[in-house]
């Protein structure tokens, strides 16, 4: 969330939204969804992505999901860590730029 959340009627408008996309052919069949329930925030909207960060930067795993400058300016990549499978490591492919 953040900021933008706060907007007046933006979780209306979401909600509308995702309801307009359940009834659409390419998602009715495949999803079993048929409600949406939104939270309430831990914390006012503008502060959530701050605190979510804050959590993160706390956990251990941050150091399995960060590289250095160094190792940044050697390869030129940024790993796919939205992959939980990956382990964040480059290949030889990747360092030489062959593959990105």
């Amino acid at each position: 969330m953040g900021g933008t959340a706060m907007l007046p009627g933006f979780k209306h408008r979401l909600l509308a939204e995702l309801y307009d996309l359940i009834e659409k052919p390419k998602y009715k069949e495949d999803l079993a969804v048929k409600t949406f329930k939104v939270h309430e925030p831990p914390s006012k909207e503008n502060y959530t992505a701050w605190l979510g960060g804050a959590i993160f930067g706390t956990l251990d795993i941050l150091s399995l999901r960060s590289i250095s400058r160094e190792t940044y300016r050697e390869t030129g990549v940024i790993p796919d860590w939205s992959s939980l499978a990956s382990s964040g490591e480059v290949s030889k492919e990747e360092k030489l730029g062959l593959k990105r």
